[in-house]
């Protein structure tokens, strides 16, 4: 195939441009259509220089070619409609150099990268690339969009139902990015309910729990005991009552089945005040320490008739313990002075003493002294076993002193336990005059425990390292159980 380059003649030439047949098939409009795109495409691709002054290729054959521009590789027929109905790109309308930008952009593989070339070396790259499939990165979104997303799934609806008003958290297990960024719409954007009911009635009282959508709608918690024992009631609420920033605390004493204010019906409006201070005892408990509430509403109902600001002055009194709220709203059947209490002392920043805490963790303390006591023999009497026995002969003085210590500050930790854990089963404290008297028997608590950690533990631990010692002494002659020496006796016969 013989190629044949002439260059163009002036316009004011006569010499006659090449004459190239026209290819089978092709009809003069399609003609007139290509002479139009090619016109076009030769302004945009000029770059910077006189189109006349271009070299023409001519091909012998069919489909010859008249020129250097690549329209003449592309379809003469105009594109479909449904490109722009589908606002897609159509790459035959672009240039070479827009085209090799693209790729650039998107990362592809350049067909040629010294420089341009002709558009159907481009255009294949980008279409197979269209059409690879691609995953979608939620990252890639911009914040605002990605709030949005968030806001959807972890924004509780505002429904009647507890049942259904639920959200979908899994999301925050998808990276640490996507948990740092939807954590703050979590538990910053929801609004939790804690609902306290109580209803005395001629032969109890009806009560129960609702911890926002923890329990079903019709039976909100039918263990409501777990809630009102007190310590152990604390680890009956859920974590993410310390992470949220906006908390409502319903709390409704219901006396409207009560007909006669009897002695009967009084003694059940009791228990029922009682339990429900035990329960927002060990609440305001589990919230001392490390909550990060910003808005805390209260919501006292109960009927006037029934109910006096005194009882409900007891029931509040373990939420004035709660410290560093930013914005607290309380409503109901409560007087002027209670209320200006609470107000005042939530957002205070100075941190309250957490008595319930305090006292479970030095219960468990003496607990374990006790068990240790216990397995290590240690408060049991050398002499009873006989004057004559090994254990009499061997005791001393000091022996007998450390006895009577050990059962003394025993018998005195089981007898202070015992009576803290009655106090605050019974009734709890719901003032600060019998909040003292709890501290008093904490403080007496606490005594005994640190004179049995100063004793029995450091004899204990005296004796098993003179024990360690000795093994160690015994092994280092003859060898481990795992790696004993060679024994030296006769030879087998």
């Amino acid at each position: 195939m013989a190629v044949q380059t002439t260059p163009n003649a002036p316009a004011d030439s006569q010499s006659a441009e090449p004459v190239v047949p026209a290819p089978p098939g092709d009809s003069e409009e399609e003609e007139e259509e290509e002479e139009e795109e090619d016109d076009g495409y030769e302004s945009d691709c000029s770059d910077d220089s006189d189109s006349s002054e271009m070299s023409t290729v001519t091909l012998e054959g069919e489909g010859m070619i008249t020129d250097l521009f690549e329209s003449s590789y592309l379809p003469t027929r105009k594109p479909p409609k449904y490109y722009w109905c589908l606002e897609t790109l159509n790459y035959d309308r672009c240039s070479s150099r827009e085209l090799k930008a693209f790729i650039a952009a998107r990362g592809l593989e350049d067909p040629y990268p010294a420089g341009l070339t002709l558009k159907w070396f481009y255009i294949p790259v980008l279409e197979k690339a269209d059409k690879a499939p691609k995953p979608f990165r939620f990252l890639d979104l911009p914040p605002e969009m990605r709030n949005m997303v968030y806001t959807e799934l972890l924004t509780l609806p505002d429904c009647t139902c507890p049942k259904h008003c639920i959200c979908f958290p899994q999301i925050l297990r998808t990276s640490r990015q996507i948990y740092d960024e939807a954590v703050p719409v979590l538990y910053g954007e929801n609004h939790i309910n804690c609902t306290f009911f109580a209803a005395p009635r001629a032969v109890g009282v009806e009560k129960y729990v609702r911890i926002h959508t923890t329990s079903p709608c019709h039976h909100p918690s039918p263990d409501t005991n777990r809630f009102s024992v007190v310590p152990s009631g604390m680890s009956a609420y859920p974590d993410f009552l310390k992470r949220v920033n906006h908390l409502s605390i319903n709390i409704n004493l219901d006396y409207a089945l009560l007909d006669d204010f009897d002695d009967d019906a009084i003694e059940m409006a009791e228990v029922a005040v009682m339990w429900m201070g035990r329960c927002l005892l060990n609440l305001a408990s589990f919230l001392v320490d490390g909550h990060r509430l910003k808005t805390l509403e209260i919501h006292f109902i109960s009927d006037d008739e029934y109910v006096e600001y005194e009882q409900a002055d007891e029931c509040l009194y373990p939420l004035r313990r709660i410290r560093n709220v930013t914005k607290v709203m309380v409503d109901g059947t409560v007087d002027d002075e209670t209320i200006a209490a609470i107000k005042s002392e939530l957002p205070d920043t100075t941190p309250a003493f957490n008595t319930i805490k305090a006292f479970t963790l030095l219960r468990d303390e003496a607990n374990a002294y006790i068990k240790l006591e216990h397995n290590l023999d240690l408060s049991k009497d050398p002499y009873e076993q006989g004057p004559d026995s090994h254990n009499a002969k061997a005791a001393s003085k000091h022996d007998a002193v450390a006895f009577c210590a050990a059962e003394t500050h025993t018998r005195a930790m089981r007898r202070l336990i015992n009576e803290i854990e009655s106090r605050l089963t019974s009734t709890g404290f719901a003032s600060l005059h019998e909040e003292n008297k709890v501290l008093d028997l904490i403080a007496k608590l606490q005594q005994h425990v640190d004179v049995a950690g100063q004793t029995r533990l450091s004899r204990t631990i005296r004796t098993l390292t003179s024990a360690t010692k000795a093994r160690a002494r015994y092994t280092n002659r003859i060898g481990d159980v795992e790696n004993p020496r060679a024994i030296r006796g006769s030879p087998e016969l």
